[in-house]
């Protein structure tokens, strides 16, 4: 509630009554966004692949359809942060900020996920002895998922944020 109200009171009406934001600005104009969207694209992508596979651990084991759920929001809550940002990270205000500097937790949760998920997966093979392909392929979605993340995660936290003047 704190953080709403000084939101608001970031924003004061001028001269013509048109409501303005007075407070801090904050920039990043080296950051490669279109690097980041790519990333985030591709483990959505991931993801919604390998929940299209059937697998002996997708039918029916929870360690393994939880982590896929919990990565699906993981990964879509990285999207919706990024969509946050905006096109132009010149000129942020400070509480669009905030989605920025919460983006690596946001990785960090989905790649864990994504790790569960694909030792989840491993184990059901173990458990029933049948290796087939999409168990493969699934573990192996998985994982690229999970380094796509972490990728992400290296190129975001080198980004330096400015205040403009």
């Amino acid at each position: 509630m704190k953080r709403l109200r000084n939101r608001l009171e970031s924003i004061r009406p001028d001269e013509d009554g048109e409501y303005r934001y007075e407070g801090v600005l904050t920039g990043a104009e080296d950051a490669p966004r279109g690097l980041f969207w790519g990333l985030a694209a591709f483990a959505l992508l991931l993801v919604l692949l390998s929940g299209c596979l059937s697998t002996p651990g997708t039918t029916g084991k929870p360690f393994v359809i939880i982590p896929y759920v919990a990565e699906l929001c993981g990964v879509c809550s990285v999207a919706m942060g990024l969509g946050k940002l905006g096109r132009d990270w010149s000129a942020l205000r400070d509480y669009i900020l905030d989605y920025a500097k919460a983006l690596p937790r946001r990785c960090l949760f989905a790649f864990t996920c994504a790790l569960c998920g694909a030792a989840g997966e491993l184990f059901s093979v173990l458990q029933e002895k049948q290796l087939g392909v999409p168990s493969a392929v699934y573990i192996a979605l998985r994982l690229l998922c999970a380094l796509t993340l972490l990728l992400f995660r290296r190129r975001w936290l080198p980004i330096r944020w400015r205040e403009q003047t």
